[in-house]
């Protein structure tokens, strides 16, 4: 009902709070001295494309089918674990070769 709603809402709103400072903070971290601006605005425009792109996607994923739509996002969803399990160790790589030269702080 209406308690089960605030709570998620509650819980949301929690996690924003905690994920969006710190996030923002590592994308500043991680860039170069002269790419701030290209760091946060890229970092901002991928943030925000989710929230722009899903809900047209996903209405006319449902409007064929509402499986496809759950199908798609499970597929996606796969896709970017196994990205993110490949190209981990790569950033991993480069960023302690970055900072061992002065490359990043």
């Amino acid at each position: 009902g209406v308690a089960a709603v605030l709570a998620a809402v509650a819980v949301v709103t929690a996690g924003e709070m905690l994920y969006k400072p710190t996030a923002t903070a590592h994308a500043a971290d991680r860039a170069p001295e002269a790419m701030h601006g290209r760091y946060q605005s890229l970092y901002g425009a991928a943030s925000i494309g989710g929230t722009v792109l899903a809900p047209p996607l996903a209405g006319a994923l449902f409007g064929v089918d509402e499986r496809v739509m759950w199908l798609a996002g499970g597929l996606l969803a796969l896709a970017a674990a196994t990205a993110l399990l490949v190209i981990g160790p790569l950033l991993r790589t480069r960023t302690a070769a970055g900072t061992a030269s002065g490359l990043y702080r």
